[in-house]
């Protein structure tokens, strides 16, 4: 998980005060912010009913009423004050507790919040600029204040859970421009704040909680950079090989072998996948029998032929005999699917064995 660097904290009475006073800071930093975004919703409505720009005026009348919600909640809500906390402070325990560990993560959460709240006041600062000269670039502007709106929800959703599955996949949408992250946290910055009201429990040798929370990221886009290559070197050598495709486990298993130092798991691999069929790098995922199949060149497969991939997912190879058996086909459409795969590079005819052989469902493939 992203946040395991943040947990195991021992924090004595002083650094608990210190934490839950840089939450109140920060609460109220974020406040300020979405009172005055809300100001110029109500600005950006009067000028946009009067132009008769309809869309806009609903959009940004939601988008205000949304604003005042979170005000709330940030502005009336502790996330510090817990019961396992308010406990410790009541019988002056020293020893660490759930809270204690919850405190950096809740601190952290609280700065993701700020940094937001801001980037909303930005974004609606641009609105209500761009309205006056262009409907099409307000309208741009207004889409990025409410996907910061979004963030800023999901955030304080997440106060309330026990795991850090929703920061983690807002801390994801991050990595793709890790600098608009690092931007945002130096016009507010947070670093000082961090170093003014911290004590050095929180800032320890690898750095403030934010600190660390942006190295890890930035660290993640470098990695995923990694697994990326490397599966653009591993496809480029199947083009020949197997006629670019390979099952799943089986690339996961390629990219371990040539990148041992990489410490990633299947998912990791899928994700990567995933995107690089979403940048149209790569044709991407298919499925077969349950058994997920990369496709490094565009496979355009006849309904005969996916029939024949499917069965020879399982094992690797085929003879006719046993799609006849299957498929119930004459001679002449079993033979002609099995020569079209081979044609494409997917299937060798092995004539010792009499049968098609399927180098992408080999399970030894390397």
């Amino acid at each position: 998980m992203v946040l395991y660097c943040f947990l195991g904290f021992e924090l004595d009475n002083k650094a608990r005060e210190k934490g839950s006073s840089f939450d109140r800071i920060l609460r109220q930093r974020a406040v300020n912010y979405l009172k005055t975004a809300e100001e110029h919703s109500l600005r950006l409505m009067e000028s946009t009913y009067d132009k008769k720009k309809l869309e806009l005026v609903k959009r940004i009348d939601k988008l205000r009423n949304n604003i005042v919600k979170i005000r709330g909640d940030i502005e009336f809500g502790s996330f510090i004050s817990m019961p396992t906390l308010r406990s410790g402070r009541r019988f002056r325990t020293e020893a660490p507790t759930r809270a204690d560990e919850e405190i950096p993560r809740m601190l952290l959460i609280g700065e993701m919040i700020l940094l937001e709240c801001r980037n909303l006041f930005e974004k609606l600062q641009a609105t209500e600029k761009q309205v006056e000269v262009s409907e099409t670039e307000a309208l741009e502007s207004l889409s990025k204040a409410e996907d910061s709106l979004s963030k800023i929800e999901q955030l304080q959703l997440s106060r309330s859970s026990s795991t850090s599955t929703t920061l983690d996949s807002i801390i994801s949408s991050y990595q793709e421009n890790v600098n608009a992250l690092e931007t945002l946290a130096k016009k507010e910055d947070l670093a000082a704040l961090e170093r003014s009201q911290l004590t050095e429990t929180f800032l320890s040798e690898t750095g403030s909680p934010f600190e660390r929370l942006f190295s890890l990221v930035s660290r993640k886009s470098t990695f995923e950079k990694e697994i990326t290559d490397t599966i653009l070197l591993i496809g480029e050598n199947l083009r020949t090989k197997t006629g670019g495709l390979v099952r799943l486990p089986d690339l996961y298993t390629m990219v371990k072998a040539v990148k041992p130092s990489l410490k990633i798991n299947l998912e990791d691999v899928e994700n990567v996948v995933i995107k690089l069929e979403k940048k149209g790098a790569i044709p991407g995922l298919r499925e077969a029998s349950g058994i997920k199949i990369v496709e490094f060149v565009p496979v355009t497969a006849t309904p005969d032929q996916d029939v024949i991939l499917v069965m020879a997912s399982d094992k690797g190879h085929l003879k006719i005999e046993e799609v006849l058996l299957d498929t119930k086909w004459t001679h002449e459409r079993a033979e002609r699917a099995l020569k079209q795969l081979e044609e494409l590079g997917i299937a060798k005819y092995d004539m010792a064995a009499h049968r098609w052989d399927f180098q992408a469902f080999f399970s030894n493939n390397k």
